[in-house]
């Protein structure tokens, strides 16, 4: 059933507007195909569309390039120039238009289109609603907390081509009677239900509390919500103009949803893939490993260890049954956090990423759209192609666009010869059972690891400790004088040191940053004091001719925020808030909260993620952290594939 498609589509683009009707946009086309910015043929065969004129499909991509990777023509590749001056996206432009318009006279570059992911299967479009489609008992499932969706998702609605009801929550009084007036007014709406509820569980909650039952009796729903807040905390609508164009707003892509959920009782749930201007890890677990156990022991499915597939932005169509266990399970508003709540780690946000696993676990299929080139498929390997794609040079060329670069540290400049972080505690560990001071070595990694938590239990985990800190209380638990503790934290600096190695060409890269004059800093979570740091960086090759921020002499930490936001306060290093990007390995501490207060953030993949990638899951098990030999073997691997962080 599943076979790859190949559209070529041919039109006729000499018929043109009439001349005596000015087109708005005459001196920004001209411009684009003068220097072969814009080709309508290809642009056309990329989206699987047929325009009347050229002028048509012009004004297609500036509406559609404001949340699509879909470019204008083979010389202008979208998606690299918005990832290069994120600043394009931010004013909602397309970005064409803002180069033609600004780029180019601001020395802006542009590249060719880029690589894009092509699906290893693909399922066979159709222009026409089956029978069985038609007949299908659809709802739409509408939150609307901002009232200006009402209007958006009317539109959509009123273009469906099938009946539907409406299942509407709303947010205040005012826009549940506007939102009701409007969708009851739709001709293909049977039925509107339009309940006021308070900004209690987001979108979830109204969906679980108010409509789960009556949504069993349905064949198949769609899921929306009014969405403006991005992962940068700004607010916008283009990642909602994305979702609501490929899940309602799009007829061809509705027909073929339906069509399948008619013809395949096997799909559950179907989505477009991820908005392309999310960065990568936008497909992780993220904070949300704890709630999604809690989660899967209720209902019953297993947890990626990192990346997965769910509706991002937690818009979606769904087949009931495929969701019948979360539909009925009862929730209540008491269920869900009081606002307001964090952009991530509760367990709205475990919902979210669990609802394909759950129709997984179901015996289920997941059914994904992917706009730029028109592809339904069943392949999720979208949720890595990002780094698959992604090289030291594109790396560089964003980075030396910006005034302000910071670097993590660990995994990110420099690495372990065998990876192990606990390496040097065991070999400490291994001393100290010669002297007989411990009973063995690794009896001694545990202690030497109490004393750290206990010593921050202390501090009440605020702020950080130094190494010096910790040895402290490791003197108290082994019974040796001050002095002697502080020997033993020289000396696990000192094993550690020995086993510094760099990652070869990000170090490169971070030194000619600074060559080039860039505000160039280091930020890192850890008890070694800045000294230290700076003899490790120094042993790999580093310029040190930089600022520190290092939490155990900041007294904050990156990973609760704290140091992100001192770092942004500090007038001398900001001269332009949009000048920043930090570059790190860690998805959470420098990546998602960086990104969450508005900092541009590029990821790279630590050596155990890169292993993972590359299918080297195997290799990871085989690694015993408490054990010498197994981490002189295949730790010492994990180092090497790890070096360079990116898959090519």
């Amino acid at each position: 059933m599943l076979k790859k498609i190949i559209k070529i589509i041919s039109k006729d683009y000499d018929v043109e507007r009439k001349k005596d009707v000015k087109y708005k946009n005459q001196d920004l086309f001209e411009a684009a195909l003068k220097e072969g910015l814009f080709d309508p043929s290809w642009y056309a065969s990329k989206i699987g569309k047929t325009f009347e004129t050229k002028h048509d499909a012009f004004d297609d991509y500036l509406y559609r390039s404001r949340f699509s990777t879909i470019s204008p023509s083979p010389r202008f590749d979208n998606e690299s120039y918005i990832r290069t001056y994120p600043d394009v996206y931010l004013t909602g432009m397309s970005p064409l238009r803002h180069y033609l318009l600004h780029g180019r006279s601001e020395g802006r570059r542009i590249s060719s289109e880029q690589e894009r992911w092509i699906p290893k299967n693909t399922l066979e479009a159709s222009s026409e609603l089956s029978p069985k489609a038609e007949d299908l008992k659809i709802a739409i499932v509408l939150h609307i907390y901002y009232a200006d969706f009402i209007k958006k998702f009317s539109k959509a609605i009123s273009k469906l081509p099938v009946t539907v009801d409406i299942m509407c929550s709303a947010v205040g009084k005012k826009t549940q009677k506007k939102a009701l007036s409007v969708f009851s007014g739709l001709e293909n709406v049977r039925e509107v239900q339009c309940v006021c509820v308070k900004n209690h569980g987001r979108n979830f909650g109204p969906l679980l509390v108010e409509f789960s039952q009556k949504l069993l009796k349905y064949d198949v729903f769609c899921h929306l919500h009014s969405k403006k807040s991005l992962f940068s905390g700004r607010e916008n609508t283009q990642w909602a103009d994305y979702l609501v164009e490929y899940l309602l707003l799009n007829e061809k892509v509705v027909i073929n949803v339906l069509n399948a959920f008619a013809e395949n009782e096997e799909y559950g749930i179907s989505y477009p893939v991820p908005f392309a201007f999310l960065p990568g890890w936008v497909n992780h677990v993220l904070k949300n490993k704890e709630n999604m156990k809690e989660l899967s022991e209720r209902f019953s499915f297993s947890i990626p260890s990192e990346f997965l597939a769910y509706p991002v932005g937690g818009m979606f169509w769904a087949r009931p049954a495929a969701l019948e266990p979360l539909l009925s399970a009862g929730f209540a508003y008491a269920d869900f956090p009081e606002e307001p709540i964090p952009n991530d780690g509760t367990i709205l946000h475990g919902i979210e990423r669990s609802l394909g696993l759950m129709a997984v676990a179901g015996n289920y299929k997941q059914l994904f759209y992917a706009p730029d080139g028109d592809y339904f498929t069943e392949d999720d390997a979208f949720i890595t192609f990002h780094y698959q794609k992604e090289t030291l040079a594109n790396l560089r060329n964003v980075l030396l666009a910006r005034q302000n670069v910071s670097f993590d540290l660990f995994d990110t400049l420099i690495s372990r010869e065998c990876y192990v972080p606990d390496y040097a505690k065991l070999q400490l560990g291994q001393l100290l059972h010669e002297k007989g001071i411990v009973s063995s070595a690794q009896e001694y990694v545990a202690l030497r690891n109490t004393a750290e938590f206990e010593i921050r239990k202390q501090q009440q985990f605020r702020g950080d400790v130094t190494i010096y800190d910790i040895y402290a209380r490791v003197g108290e638990l082994l019974g040796v004088s001050p002095d002697e503790a502080k020997t033993f934290a020289d000396l696990e600096f000192n094993l550690d040191f020995n086993m510094i190695v760099p990652k070869d060409e990000m170090i490169d890269i971070f030194n000619e940053l600074i060559d080039n004059k860039k505000h160039v800093f280091v930020v890192s979570d850890t008890y070694y004091t800045v000294e230290q740091i700076i003899m490790m960086l120094r042993k790999a090759g580093g310029i040190c001719d930089c600022r520190f921020y290092v939490s155990s002499q900041e007294k904050m930490r990156k990973d609760t925020g704290q140091l992100w936001k001192a770092i942004i306060k500090e007038k001398a290093y900001f001269v332009s808030h949009n000048s920043h990007i930090h570059v790190g390995d860690n998805v959470v501490s420098d990546c998602q909260i960086p990104g969450d207060l508005g900092i541009s953030t590029f990821h790279i993949l630590s050596p155990v993620d890169k292993c993972r990638m590359m299918g080297m899951t195997s290799l990871l098990q085989r690694l015993s952290p408490d054990d010498e030999k197994s981490i002189l073997k295949w730790g010492f691997l994990v180092s090497k594939i790890g070096r360079n962080p990116f898959v090519n």
